[in-house]
């Protein structure tokens, strides 16, 4: 069988790249691709000399070889890095390895498919990769938004599910407490007794407010007793915090009951 070394060359060098930009995709380091590209073009050059013309196929050089390799196109990507970090990188270089050398075989058994084709959907399988993980990523930061309140007051335990919105940077001009937004059928659901008068009966505050499509609002809030995040099974106190109790649904799908402040994490 006749084997052009050209064309395995760009072949390798693609696939190199195309590991090289999953790995550092799944392991959330931004590669640059002028060194994906070089640790790409330098791997498939030393790839190409050591099985043609040093060690041909021996199977007992394989292992070998894809330990030199990867560190050697981590080394040039990702540059100096710690023991940890390096385990964990060749680790995630192996797996995506595997995974599109599994493909490129079942493929390539096939041999009425052009080594074009294989590297096409190679490229889609990439492509396709690092929008699920990247759909993931985002589902996973959106549920570090949400958590878990409790309000007391007069001895009441008032629970919520809040979620930490960017546009609620609610302060009070005078007790400079941040405000957080509370849906009221909530408060009016868990309370016991007169809601009114004991939520505003030491004082009701008054707070500014602009949002979407209405500049100059106005919202009535009170001064919890206390008020706690569960983490992880944990009470943590949160200091110098008003409720605001909003009339409407704050969230059409009922995910949450309270917007808690842009600042909440820093509280």
């Amino acid at each position: 069988m006749t084997v052009y070394i050209d064309i395995i060359f760009i072949f390798n060098t693609i696939i190199n790249f195309i590991i090289i930009k999953t790995t550092g995709f799944i392991v959330s380091r931004d590669t640059e691709t002028k060194k994906a590209v070089l640790a790409s073009v330098i791997t498939s050059v030393f790839m190409i000399v050591l099985n043609c013309f040093v060690f041909s196929c021996v199977i007992k050089y394989k292992l070998i070889q894809l330990i030199v390799f990867g560190t050697l196109m981590i080394y040039i990507t990702f540059g100096k890095m710690n023991m940890e970090e390096y385990v964990i990188r060749m680790m995630v270089m192996f797996l995506v390895s595997y995974v599109y050398g599994g493909i490129i075989f079942m493929i390539y058994t096939d041999n009425k498919i052009k080594l074009y084709i294989i590297t096409a959907i190679i490229i889609t399988q990439y492509i396709i990769l690092k929008a699920v993980i990247k759909r993931i990523r985002a589902i996973k930061a959106d549920e570090k938004l949400y958590k878990d309140v409790v309000i007391i007051k007069q001895g009441q335990e008032i629970r919520f599910k809040g979620y930490i919105d960017s546009g609620n940077n609610l302060y009070d001009a005078i007790t400079k407490s941040m405000v957080l937004i509370a849906q009221k059928d909530t408060l009016k659901n868990q309370f016991k007794g007169n809601m009114e008068k004991t939520l505003f009966e030491n004082g009701i505050y008054a707070i500014m407010y602009n949002s979407i499509g209405k500049n100059n609002g106005l919202i009535y809030a009170f001064k919890p007793d206390s008020v706690f995040v569960i983490e992880d099974g944990q009470y943590i106190k949160k200091n110098n915090i008003l409720i605001g109790v909003y009339n409407g649904i704050l969230s059409s799908q009922g995910k949450f009951d309270m917007l808690l402040h842009k600042d909440w994490n820093n509280n």
